[in-house]
């Protein structure tokens, strides 16, 4: 995300130095000269400025040790700073790195934070006025008893320059800190500063563009509970997760809870995955259950055999007390105890596709504003090597209406793209079907026929398994004479990439478009099971893949057969099994078919609530037995 540059002395603020990039590593990128810089024939004040230069936002400990080194040139090209005792002043040459740095970043107006340590003063302004050093009238002095003679003699050398420099830094808002615990004051300010310099636009966020209006109002409504909705692909995700990462910098602990397929591909932001890996927990299946949100919270197993009311009251405790920011990513498929959870609960961010109404507050999150889409359109293409027309990237900015994943398409594949085509049917944010008609079409007027066919035929293969989509069971799965062609032509196209990690493993490269081109198509479903099958002669037979097939069967002809598969794996398989949560997804499937009475159907409800019981979900699992 963010470099947060940070300048003071090294030797007197080691400790504070250490904590404080440790607690800026956790949220953002710390820069300091003990652990991010490496001499290239440049001298150390070159190397600092540089890396001034090139950081976000600067911190300055602000210290009376004020150097143990004074430089007595200037080597800084460009340099602009005139009030500066390297080129005026009655003591030329004698000025510290830090209060060189300091004078560059207020000359080159750069975000920035300074603070004094509160400790040594009373030395340096004693000593400021001694026109020598006198030990003996030193240690008769109530102030300078206590300090050693090495540090008597550093102070005295630097006191003039040390409080000269302190009374330049109270010129502007210059808070005291005592010690290392105030180093979560420091990041506390810090978060409240980014979020006014980028509402400003003094700040731009990697990988992150416009939004300014809308990340200020979130992190306002973020105080309570709040959610975020929106169609599809416009950038929920991604705008919650910068700001809790902003949070993090302020002391919240994150805790987020998402769709595994969601996480795989290029959803969110990639800045939070990076920091953040530890805090997202996902969720299988189409429901998130109260058990889900427990598992990542870790939430003890006596307050998990509690009743619904005394769990939720002890869960809602717990986020509040540990100072927990729980986000909750398409909050659309939350069961009603989850919902129950968020009514009762101060700090839950939500993020759903349609409106809930369920938290106190709401934002609705639309395309990314006019004036910030052409900066969107040129961040995508440098990023994927396209140079593109200004004529070109008005039709983009007129026809995406700032929608990311949209924006993306059209900049990666301008050339593949019939826009006079795309034009005539218009985007509108404010209607999710609408939005994946658009994408459906978008990506038909990128591909050829075959590639599209065969993406279609893909999207219904549940990319939530780790093993999928596993390329040479795909070919022989999916026979045609051109596969390799058409499979390259995905993903020169972005529509899939490799699986980090997984040698032969591919997946979406956005999940948007795997839902869009999903349908009920019977065919397809017949495709997937062959590919499941030709799976199993390669890797071996696998529960997983077995309740992947029972699923596309019981969408095809939900007979007795499949009714009794569904009970016998249900009996088979335990809640460590991904394909035991696929099981409630298949018997839904099932206890919908028309084709069933009662009688049959009794046995069917009877195992959901098996399921229900053994995934925790208690009260699903008492309606189904009911």
């Amino acid at each position: 995300m963010l470099r947060v540059f940070v300048s003071s002395t090294f030797r007197d603020l080691k400790e504070e130095r250490k904590r404080l990039l440790g607690k800026l590593e956790s949220a953002l990128t710390g820069v300091g000269m003990e652990i991010s810089f490496v001499p290239d024939r440049e001298t150390s004040q070159e190397i600092g400025i540089k890396e001034l230069r090139k950081s976000d936002v600067v911190i300055f400990l602000i210290s009376p040790y004020y150097g143990s080194e004074l430089l007595d040139e200037c080597t800084i090209d460009g340099c602009t700073v005139q009030d500066c005792p390297l080129k005026n002043g009655p003591n030329p040459g004698r000025i510290s790195y830090t209060h060189c740095e300091y004078k560059v970043a207020l000359g080159e107006k750069k975000p920035h934070q300074t603070y004094l340590v509160d400790k040594d003063w009373d030395v340096v302004k004693e000593l400021k006025d001694w026109g020598n050093l006198d030990l003996i009238r030193a240690r008769d002095n109530p102030i300078l008893k206590d300090c050693e003679e090495r540090d008597l003699e550093h102070f005295f050398d630097v006191a003039e320059q040390a409080w000269q420099f302190k009374e330049e830094v109270e010129n502007e808002f210059c808070p005291r800190i005592t010690d290392i615990a105030d180093i979560e004051t420091i990041t506390k300010h810090l978060a409240a500063n980014i979020e006014k310099w980028y509402a400003e636009g003094r700040i731009n966020l990697p990988d992150f563009c416009g939004r300014r209006k809308e990340l200020s109002e979130l992190l306002q409504k973020m105080k309570g509970s709040v959610e975020v909705y929106g169609i599809g692909g416009v950038g929920k995700t991604t705008l919650i997760q910068v700001a809790l990462l902003i949070q993090k910098l302020g002391g919240k602990k994150l805790v987020t809870v998402g769709r595994r397929q969601s996480y795989v591909t290029d959803s969110g932001y990639t800045h939070f995955k990076a920091k953040c890996r530890e805090d997202m927990h996902e969720f299988f299946g189409d429901v998130i259950s109260l058990e889900d949100i427990a598992d990542a919270l870790s939430i003890p197993e006596k307050i998990r055999m509690a009743e619904l009311d005394e769990k939720i009251r002890s869960i809602s405790d717990m986020i509040d007390r540990e100072n927990i920011g729980l986000f909750i990513d398409d909050f659309q498929l939350a069961n009603a105890d989850v919902k129950e959870l968020v009514k009762n609960t101060r700090s839950i961010v939500l993020s759903s596709r349609r409106r809930t109404g369920i938290a106190k507050k709401e934002l609705l999150l639309l395309g990314i504003e006019e004036k910030e889409r052409e900066r969107l359109i040129n961040k995508i293409a440098d990023d994927f090597g396209q140079k593109l027309s200004d004529e070109a990237k008005d039709k983009i900015k007129r026809i995406a209406e700032g929608h990311p994943v949209a924006t993306e398409l059209m900049v990666r594949n301008y050339d593949k793209i019939d826009f006079e085509e795309l034009k005539s049917y218009k985007l509108d944010l404010a209607n999710s079907e609408h939005a994946e008609e658009f994408l459906r079409r978008e990506v038909e007027e990128i591909l050829s026929k075959e590639a599209f066919s065969l993406l279609q035929d893909l999207a219904v293969l549940n990319t939530g398994l780790e093993s999928n989509l596993d390329r040479t069971t795909l070919e022989k799965a999916y026979s045609a004479a051109n596969f390799v062609t058409i499979f390259s032509e995905l993903l020169d196209t972005g529509m899939l990439k490799k699986r980090e990690g997984e040698e032969g493993i591919y997946q979406f490269s956005y999940h948007h478009i795997q839902e869009a081109l999903q349908d009920d198509n019977k065919e397809r479903d017949e495709k997937a099971i062959n590919y499941y099958k030709k799976k199993s002669d390669k890797f071996g037979k696998n529960p997983d893949d077995s309740v992947e097939i029972l699923l596309h069967r019981s969408k095809i002809n939900p007979d007795k057969r499949v009714r009794d598969t569904f009970i016998a794996l249900c009996g088979d398989l335990s809640p460590v099994h991904y394909g035991f949560k696929r099981l409630v997804d298949v018997g839904l499937i099932l206890k919908s078919h028309s084709e069933y009475g009662e009688e049959e159907k009794a046995p069917i409800i009877g195992t959901l609530g098996n399921l229900y019981s053994n995934l925790r979900r208690f009260e699903d699992a008492e309606t189904a037995y009911n």
